[in-house]
């Protein structure tokens, strides 16, 4: 990686800091594609996971606690990238061993309750509510494509693996991966441009 390159992404760390705000999605955006398919490769790697969820979401999970403790500004001492490595594995690692002792939890139970893993505050800023609702409305409309916003739906709002898409589809997993990829990239040049 070329030292403007690392610059870059520590630039973009910077920007996911409180008070920082001009610039907050390109660097979600940026860091994203920059840990991904490492956080994605490490949890493959390292943690079985079973049922609907794979490792691209648990790294999608793992991602968005990140972003979410910068903004509250409880993770200021991950300032680069060395460090943020350090915070999203560290993520992974406390998900997947919840995940271990919520499910012995609920086998010891008769497999009764749902596991809960993610708690939304239930009072939402009505700005950036409104400021997100925009920026999916303009992510779906580029899509152009009716069984896009399908499959961007049921991945987005459902939590759908592709596995399960591919099932409701009738269709190859692989073909909803490649179909996955394209809206990614059809994102990623909208929030780009926009």
């Amino acid at each position: 990686m070329a030292a403007d390159d690392q610059h870059s992404i520590t630039v973009h760390i910077q920007n996911l800091k409180p008070g920082a705000d001009a610039g907050k999605t390109l660097a979600e955006l940026r860091v994203s594609e920059y840990f991904f398919d490492r956080l994605v490769a490490v949890i493959a790697r390292h943690f079985r996971l079973h049922g609907r969820v794979g490792p691209e979401d648990v790294a999608n999970s793992v991602l968005r606690i990140a972003f979410d403790g910068m903004e509250r500004g409880e993770y200021v001492q991950f300032d680069c990238r060395e460090n943020l490595w350090a915070l999203l594995t560290t993520i992974a690692v406390r998900k997947a061993l919840n995940r271990v002792r919520d499910e012995s939890r609920r086998r010891r139970n008769g497999g009764a309750g749902p596991l809960v893993e993610d708690v939304a505050d239930p009072r939402p800023d009505p700005a950036r509510t409104a400021e997100v609702q925009e920026q999916c409305r303009r992510l779906f409309a580029v899509l152009g494509d009716d069984a896009l916003r399908q499959i961007a739906r049921w991945k987005v709002e459902d939590d759908l693996s592709n596995r399960e898409i591919a099932r409701r589809l009738g269709r190859a997993e692989e073909t909803v991966r490649r179909q996955v990829l394209l809206i990614r990239s059809l994102w990623k040049r909208e929030i780009n441009d926009g």
